[in-house]
């Protein structure tokens, strides 16, 4: 059937973040974080007073104490406004959440966390436990994680440091070309974020490192058929150069960078005579900058080759601070220096002086 399509038409999509309170508006990329009791008062002021949907667009709203979100696009059809508006969502949603555990590293976030209701508005898990043909017990396990509120000082510092700012702006972006430094920095944000407490242990611990390969892993082979390199070294090594401070002034007594920031591969750093009866699971010497990038990748390997299902308590979080200083370094040395892609930290990394 042949028939016109429909007009663009700029479309405002809402919907609601759960467990997450701000006092102010908040601009994240394309997506606007409202106050808690914003949509209802808006949505009083849009639906006319017989509208059929009034009843039904406002059912749980007067009970609702968390905030929302608004995101503005142009679309032709509803459920494809819905869909890329959720998109935009989910990606500010990452930054914010990255931009939450910046605010207080020494914390452990895993409780205090938020998002679309789908992913954190869970219930109560009830269990029966049975022996032989008997009821012997009856609970519900709650799984609800807790609450996060910012501060109204928070929200006006967002771009204050240049690595949000960076993540802010490459939001607004129609989608950053391959390779770009916008692109890397999206790609990895996401990830992260599906690395969320709602996943198990080994999950996240995957995932983790999967960011880190999106923000810092080499770029694609110029053949389809040649593999990718090992990517556990020169992601450490591109994440301990932006890190430790090798700037000239902070060089070992001969003036020259170790070996962790000039060795060519892990093979390489695996010889250092220091590292000689260093047991296999220890990872915060000689160079803590690159071996505890080594970790997250040591992590990852255990998870996901050795099918390992227990770790010691919150290691994801604990691993995961590492994985949100190692992107905001990067990013603030990106807006610093003017670098456009991976070849310019390379070049970098090249230029330290060497034994």
């Amino acid at each position: 059937m042949n028939t016109k399509p429909d007009r663009l038409r700029q479309t405002r999509v809402d919907f609601l973040i759960h467990n997450l309170s701000l006092p102010i508006r908040w601009d994240v990329g394309r997506v606007t974080f409202r106050p808690p009791g914003w949509l209802l008062k808006r949505l009083n002021q849009d639906l006319a007073k017989r509208d059929p949907f009034g009843k039904w667009s406002r059912d749980g709203l007067t009970e609702w104490k968390w905030s929302s979100a608004s995101v503005s696009i142009k679309a032709r059809r509803i459920d494809t406004a819905d869909e890329e508006a959720i998109n935009h969502a989910t990606d500010a949603i990452a930054v914010a959440r990255l931009y939450q555990r910046s605010l207080v590293p020494a914390w452990g976030l895993d409780n205090q966390t938020f998002g679309p209701m789908s992913v954190y508005d869970t219930k109560p898990e009830r269990t029966w436990r049975s022996v032989g043909n008997k009821v012997v017990g009856v609970s519900a396990r709650n799984t609800t994680v807790a609450s996060w509120a910012f501060r109204r000082d928070w929200i006006r510092a967002f771009r204050s440091r240049p690595a949000f700012a960076f993540l802010d702006d490459a939001l607004r972006m129609p989608d950053p070309p391959a390779g770009t430094w916008q692109q890397r920095a999206i790609s990895c944000v996401r990830t992260l974020n599906l690395a969320n407490p709602m996943q198990s242990e080994p999950i996240r611990l995957v995932l983790q490192a999967v960011a880190l390969e999106a923000l810092l892993g080499d770029d694609p082979p110029p053949s389809p058929r040649r593999d990718f390199r090992g990517q556990a070294h020169p992601v450490a090594q591109r994440a301990a150069f932006l890190t430790c401070e090798v700037d000239g002034t902070h060089l070992p007594r001969d003036g020259t960078a170790c070996i962790d920031l000039t060795a060519a591969s892990a093979s390489a750093v695996e010889k250092d005579p220091r590292l000689k009866g260093r047991p296999a699971d220890f990872w915060d010497w000689p160079c803590t900058y690159y071996w505890h990038i080594r970790e997250v990748f040591g992590a990852r390997n255990a998870a996901l080759h050795d099918a390992r299902d227990h770790f010691p308590r919150h290691t994801a979080m604990r691993l995961e601070s590492r994985v949100d200083d190692v992107i905001l370094a990067t990013l603030d040395w990106v807006v610093v220096t003017g670098a456009t892609s991976l070849a310019d930290l390379d070049a970098a990394i090249g230029r330290l002086p060497r034994a």
